[in-house]
């Protein structure tokens, strides 16, 4: 991960592990890493003609903070809006789908969105980064009242200053 990142403290979770036997059929032909990158084995099949597991593994992080760099087998590496991600090689589309499936899914149990804020947050920060990784709107009263329920954070008296309306409270992970 450090080679591909640059971070080396990533919390890694692994959320699925894919090994459908046809999830390679059709592909070995069609994307150009094959023509350059595996060679034939004894038996003339190309190593994409192997069935292979993928153990998936997900992590949040401050993009700004992540300097992605390609791999041996990559010619680019780069960032995509989720709703603009292109056809990936093999199965791999899918794989990032169910990531965000298992991401969604997990979000308030696994207090994941959390890496994704500073040390101290405003109620509507986090709101932020719910809706983001939701990809919806949320109502603000049923946010708060949702996320003040799982007795997860601790309400700093400190409050922001500066602007025109009640200045809102800061919170952090308790």
């Amino acid at each position: 991960m450090k080679e591909r990142t640059g971070l080396d403290d990533l919390y890694l979770e692994q959320f699925y592990v894919f090994g459908d036997v046809k999830r390679n059929v059709g592909a070995r032909k069609e994307h150009k890493i094959v023509n350059h990158a595996f060679v034939r084995s004894d038996d003339n099949r190309t190593f994409l003609s192997n069935r292979h597991l993928t153990v998936g593994y997900f992590a949040l992080e401050d993009i700004s903070q992540v300097m992605v760099s390609p791999g041996d087998l990559s010619d680019a590496a780069e960032w995509f809006d989720m709703h603009k991600i292109p056809q990936l090689f093999l199965d791999h589309n899918a794989i990032v789908q169910k990531a965000l499936e298992r991401l969604r899914a997990t979000l308030d149990e696994k207090l994941l969105a959390f890496n994704l804020l500073a040390e101290t947050f405003t109620m509507s920060e986090l709101q932020v980064v719910y809706e983001t990784i939701l990809d919806k709107k949320l109502v603000r009263t049923n946010f708060q009242r949702k996320i003040l329920s799982l007795d997860i954070l601790d309400r700093i008296e400190k409050k922001y200053t500066g602007g025109a309306h009640k200045a809102p409270y800061v919170y952090r992970l308790k």
